[in-house]
């Protein structure tokens, strides 16, 4: 047994010690018909300083053309400082540069049309690389390149989705704290994880291209302090945005439909934010952990199906919720939005409520008079005020302010804002309808005299006892 084993290491003695075709003026290369790809040397890479590939080589006395950088061709070489790769490579492996620690710039020819994930893994000195437009294809690239300042991507990179997809970038710049803006250009069409962790960032611009950003797309960007959707976005994914401590406000188009789960969490500067009237769903913990919103704008007239806990831990009881005039009510009926402190209509909130006057006195019963309720500011949006009596056997309200004596006693009218401030302006009213006589009797139905200049009194009594008038005239 030992001696099969023997031998069995024997025989791959060549294969270990050559893990390639050739090695030509310190170059590793395997051999594909009439082409060539830099491979690996097999061992512990050693490349080290300047290195340039060429667009050919020859070897046992044919030339062949190099095209292709294959998987950890130059993986974990860390003093190697910059790579020249020529015209005629079509496509960078997996792993090809990873951990080269000191490269600090690369210049990817036009000839490249795909980049394979983690093609420069840990380049943590890599400050700035040009893609060609004949690139189609970055997978988590240059993830963990913690330097990186700058990066343009090309029109001809149509997506930023989900993995394995031969037209996307996933996880391309996946915590590269250094990269500090982006341009991304008009043919990509959604954005899937591509700049999480890129704590630098702060600005960046979504074109009208995109219509979904998902997969933490932008989770863990510290830095950035705004953020302009575009209106062609329609969902806005699973933790988007998370952890953006940076941003202030954000402004949700017209066009998106969704809110996933954890799209805004520990947006801890956030303060407001607008969402469209198309809102149909917002998924938990959406805004959860935004411990500074105060204001939130729903233009949703029918309120969006909205999970219990997408404002958790948001304290949204201090934050003040703005929605359509006319349907505060069904918010304020509907969880969680019934949790916030105060619900008003959207615009210029009333400040301020006076009536024409402060004080009213009837003296007959259907006597009337006319209330006037005046809303500040001058331009406050909605200036409609709701009327309620106190008490209606006293006096009532019409709803454009008429006041109606109905019977004696005293009642309050109230004017209350309908903007959703609640501001009242109150007016008592006092109703003292005069007791009327209902009847009269004497102290003496007939009298009898028997000399001339006699007298006798008569005393009249006026019924009843309260009536408000009891003069009498004799005759």
């Amino acid at each position: 047994m030992k001696r099969h084993l023997l031998l069995l290491l024997v025989a791959l003695l060549p294969m270990l010690a050559n893990a390639y075709d050739a090695c030509i003026n310190g170059i590793y290369y395997d051999i594909y018909g009439n082409e060539a790809i830099v491979t690996t040397c097999g061992g512990d890479n050693s490349y080290s300083g300047a290195v340039t590939i060429p667009e050919s080589v020859t070897y046992n006395g044919k030339t062949y053309s190099v095209i292709g950088i294959d998987n950890e061709a130059f993986s974990s070489c860390r003093v190697l400082t910059s790579i020249t790769i020529p015209e005629s490579v079509t496509f960078i492996g997996y792993r090809a540069f990873a951990e080269c620690a000191s490269l600090t710039s690369i210049t990817i020819p036009g000839s490249v049309t795909s980049i394979g994930h983690e093609a420069f893994y840990n380049c943590s000195d890599l400050t700035s690389v040009t893609i060609p437009n004949s690139v189609t294809s970055i997978t988590g690239a240059f993830s963990g390149c913690t330097s990186l300042t700058s990066i343009t991507i090309p029109n001809s990179v149509t997506s930023i989705t989900i993995p394995n997809s031969v037209t996307s970038i996933n996880d391309a710049f996946y915590g590269c704290t250094g990269l500090t803006s982006i341009t991304i250009p008009n043919s990509v069409t959604s954005i899937d994880g591509a700049f999480c962790g890129c704590s630098s960032l702060t600005s960046v611009t979504i074109p009208e291209s995109v219509t979904s950003i998902k997969g933490a797309a932008f989770a863990g960007c510290t830095s950035l302090t705004s953020i302009t959707i575009p209106e062609s976005v329609t969902s806005i994914g699973f933790a988007a945005f998370s952890g953006c401590s940076g941003l202030t406000s954000i402004t949700i188009p017209e066009s998106v439909t969704s809110i996933g789960n954890n799209s805004f969490s520990s947006c801890t500067s956030l303060t407001s934010i607008v969402i469209p009237s198309c809102m149909k769903s917002i998924d938990i913990f959406a805004f959860s952990s935004c411990s500074n919103l105060t204001d939130v704008y729903c233009y949703a007239e029918d309120v969006p199906n909205t999970d219990t806990d997408a404002f958790s831990d948001s304290d949204i009881r201090s934050a003040t919720l703005h929605v359509p005039y006319g349907f505060i009510d069904v918010y304020k009926t509907s969880s969680p939005w019934s949790g916030f402190g105060t619900i008003v209509a959207i615009g210029i909130p009333a400040t301020g409520i006076s009536l024409s006057q402060n004080t009213l006195s009837f003296n007959a019963i259907n006597q009337t008079a006319t209330l006037r309720a005046s809303v500040t500011p001058s331009n406050a949006t909605y200036k409609e005020v709701t009327w309620t009596s106190s008490n209606t056997s006293v006096a009532t309200v019409s709803s454009s302010g008429v006041v109606t004596a109905k019977g004696n006693g005293t009642a309050v009218i109230t004017a209350k804002t309908t903007d959703g401030t609640n501001l009242t302006a109150t007016c008592n009213v006092t109703v003292a309808i005069p007791i009327l006589a209902t009847g009269i009797t004497l102290n003496q139905t007939a009298l009898s005299f028997t000399a001339v200049n006699q007298t006798a009194t008569l005393t009249a009594t006026v019924t009843p006892s309260n009536a408000a008038d009891k003069s009498i005239t004799w005759t």
